[in-house]
């Protein structure tokens, strides 16, 4: 499944977001199924989305400061503890994560957002398992000391 070489994760995380997305909007124009009323949803949404989006160029200026590996299928180069990822393991994830719930209040869609809890329990029970292997097998104790000191998600 997962090795040093490469994480065992054939379908990478950005697929299952588009599909998700695709989804939440479709469902959102067949069967409107919506979250309220009042210009503060879509406020909330936008600060939702711009702090998503903030924390998403963070963490990539992060890693390509470092020269660390984006895609999720590929090996881990390094193992980041400063950054976004100071305070969380998984900012990218995060963020996607965020993205969805921010677009349901813009768009005032239930959908899309239950679609960001979709996401979660992919993460959570397909991709997160095999890229802490990986990161287990490829850093061994200072990434177990990292978990320790840092969650995996706030």
């Amino acid at each position: 499944m997962s090795s040093v070489d490469h994480t065992g994760i054939r379908v990478i995380p950005p697929v299952y977001m588009v599909t998700l997305l695709i989804a939440g909007f479709y469902l959102n124009y067949v069967s409107p199924w919506r979250i309220g009323e009042g210009a503060i949803l879509s406020i909330a949404g936008w600060v939702l989305l711009s702090c998503s989006l903030a924390l998403l160029l963070w963490t990539m200026a992060t890693m390509k400061k470092s020269g660390s590996n984006v895609d999720a299928r590929k090996a881990a180069t390094l193992l980041l503890s400063h950054g976004p990822f100071k305070y969380s393991r998984n900012p990218i994830y995060l963020s996607s994560v965020f993205l969805f719930p921010s677009l349901g209040l813009i768009n005032n869609s239930v959908w899309l957002a239950l679609a960001g809890i979709v996401l979660f329990f992919i993460l959570i029970g397909k991709i997160l398992p095999r890229e802490e292997a990986h990161m287990t097998l490829k850093f061994g104790d200072a990434y177990r000391e990292y978990c320790k000191s840092t969650r995996r998600w706030l």
